[in-house]
């Protein structure tokens, strides 16, 4: 399986990436991209099968572009996923026989993401862009939804929303611990004002928040109240409309549990953590370290954040890009003995990994939620002077191609 999902073979001399394809297989595959030595499609009949290739429980499988494994057996998706990860660390970062733990499964399959995207057709349908496409699908139900969203998705459908001027996508969040529910109407900036008036009337489903957003963390809140609250292991996180939080809070307490483990914390450390949101890994490090400065680009997640770490004094966070919060005299003044890092699809850019590197902590704990990039940055750390110690997946998004990572290295004595 390729690193985006799609099985790789061979034919008439050329690599051929096979959405919808499984390793061992044959196929006829429809072709829709062709270049001088690769080509790209998808398969439309199986001649012969795989034994891990299962029946798709969702009608919309194959044209829908939001899950694009379920035709495999869960158990060899989690086994796949480990394998992406070795290679990519091995192939992309030239890190010879990396060790790599096996992937931690989800124990839910189905019935996870605490949020989801969805977008409105011409005329007016609810759906999800289709597979390498703008347009839109029109949906009845998603499986991969925690049930508290999935009931959003259809008041949705059944409500068929006149559209504010100016809609971008449609957020459906929910908090699966508290119960609480929000539908975030993402606007372009110049439309939120208009939008609000629009949506005030909206009959959302009893105990649901109604906000409009903007792309600059502006907001509106048209019924309920302005965060969500969501439990992960002993402590309660409230984030807001536009902030981060992980889809799955099954799998988010796990976790953190091995980023905590990766730490090893003894009690007395300085540790700064990078791209951290609204506190996540904050406050269980602020518990077991001696100080957490944590550095956010974004600063309705600062601000959550802040919410979220009242009453500690061994904590701060800084709104900033990581490249300049490393030069801010809060992250100067002190010896940083940890470093965690939880960077976006994007990873690091290679000044503030430098920057990160010449801070010199023994140990650097690298949440990632991209093979590719995570292998980029391993093998860059290790030009630094770090070893990689492990690399542990984690499936955080069952029946789909995606796969986190908490990844340990240590600096070279």
């Amino acid at each position: 399986m390729s690193p985006g999902g799609e099985a790789v073979g061979r034919a008439d001399g050329l690599v051929c990436f096979v959405r919808y394809g499984l390793p061992g297989e044959i196929v006829e595959a429809a072709i829709t991209q062709r270049r001088r030595t690769w080509a790209r499609g998808a398969a439309v009949e199986i001649i012969r099968a795989s034994p891990v290739r299962v029946a798709p429980p969702c009608p919309h499988f194959g044209v829908c572009g939001g899950c694009e494994w379920q035709h495999i057996a869960y158990e060899a998706q989690v086994s796949f996923k480990t394998d992406i990860v070795r290679r990519q660390l091995a192939q992309i970062g030239k890190l010879p026989n990396p060790q790599v733990r096996p992937c931690i499964p989800c124990p839910q399959a189905y019935g996870y993401r605490n949020h989801t995207q969805v977008a409105l057709a011409a005329d007016g349908a609810i759906g999800y862009r289709e597979a390498g496409s703008q347009r839109v699908a029109p949906v009845r139900a998603c499986p991969i939804l925690d049930p508290s969203v999935e009931q959003l998705l259809r008041y949705l459908i059944q409500a068929r929303v006149d559209p504010p001027t100016g809609l971008r996508e449609i957020h459906l969040r929910a908090g699966v611990t508290t119960g609480e529910r929000m539908m975030v109407f993402e606007m372009d900036d110049d439309r939120i004002e208009e939008a609000a008036r629009h949506l005030a009337g909206l009959s959302a489903p009893p105990g649901a928040s109604v906000v409009v957003s903007g792309s600059r963390e502006d907001s509106r809140v048209i019924a309920g109240n302005p965060r969500l609250h969501e439990r992960i292991g002993n402590f309660r996180y409230a984030y807001s409309a536009t902030s981060f939080f992980q889809v799955n809070t099954v799998m988010a307490g796990r976790l953190v549990a091995e980023t905590m483990e990766a730490l090893a914390l003894s009690g007395g450390e300085n540790v700064l953590e990078l791209y951290c949101g609204a506190g996540l890994f904050t406050a269980p490090i602020s518990e077991r370290a001696g100080y957490v400065l944590g550095i956010e680009s974004s600063q309705g997640a600062v601000n959550d954040a802040l919410n979220n770490l009242q009453g500690r004094a061994n904590v701060n966070v800084i709104a900033a890009d990581v490249r300049a919060g490393l030069l801010d005299p809060q992250a100067r003044r002190r010896a940083w003995q940890r470093v965690v890092l939880d960077p976006p699809r994007g990873g690091v850019d290679a000044e503030a990994l430098s920057r990160i590197a010449a801070i010199g902590a023994e140990r650097l704990v690298y949440v990632s939620c991209d093979p590719a990039t995570l292998a980029r940055d391993a093998g860059r750390l290790v030009s630094y002077g770090y070893t990689l110690r492990y690399a542990q997946p984690l499936d955080l998004f069952p029946q789909t191609h995606h796969v986190e990572t908490v990844a340990v290295f240590d600096r070279n004595r």
